[in-house]
């Protein structure tokens, strides 16, 4: 066999072994690997969250009935000559809960109101122009508005006026379901307890 022969052999030889061992390099990484199940629709879980008694109780001590609400405003309007006006004057809403969240005080034509200052962002100059043209209406002659920030709990505004009666409401209600018969015959014959914080004022 010439040396020609033998070269091509040769050649054929070497690219024969070389394609197992290229195979056997590309399967490698594959083999190294475990395989391993992944989803292909990932479902986010969502929580749920679970109102407890105390939150249901916290979340319900303010709350307040249409009805309750406008019982408390007439009853505010009759205990304070501030709040009467308030419920008199012709302006938006917004406007409104300047003057709800501000006591009065007055000489003459010059009109000073002692805002509350967690209510600061109402106080626009806006605000207190159509505050201003409502009060003069109201008077009968031009006022001299100012507001100033005040945090005195003294004095109450026309808006704690109306909590300060729900309150009064709420201890006489809770006093009279205490004192009802039939809630103490239910109480002894059961052996409960009466839940003070769920009473609410109707």
């Amino acid at each position: 066999m010439n040396n020609a022969a033998l070269e091509r052999l040769s050649s054929i030889t070497e690219r024969v072994q070389a394609r197992p061992a290229a195979a056997a390099l590309e399967q490698a990484p594959a083999k190294k690997e475990a395989y391993r199940w992944k989803a292909t629709t990932v479902v986010e879980e969502s929580k749920v969250e679970v109102a407890t008694p105390k939150a249901l109780k916290k979340a319900l001590e303010h709350e307040k009935t249409p009805e309750l609400a406008a019982k408390l405003a007439e009853e505010a309007v009759e205990r304070d000559s501030w709040a009467a006006e308030v419920s008199q004057l012709a302006v938006p809403k917004l406007v409104e809960q300047v003057a709800l969240n501000a006591w009065k005080e007055q000489e003459g034509s010059r009109v000073c109101l002692h805002l509350r200052p967690s209510q600061r962002h109402l106080n626009s100059a806006s605000a207190q122009q159509k505050l201003a043209e409502a009060l003069g209406v109201l008077y009968g002659t031009p006022v001299e508005l100012t507001i100033v920030e005040d945090d005195n709990p003294a004095m109450r505004t026309p808006l704690e006026w109306r909590q300060a009666i729900y309150e009064e409401k709420l201890a006489q209600a809770r006093e009279a379901i205490i004192a009802d018969n039939n809630i103490q015959t239910l109480r002894r014959f059961f052996d409960a307890d009466l839940d003070e914080e769920s009473i609410r004022p109707i």
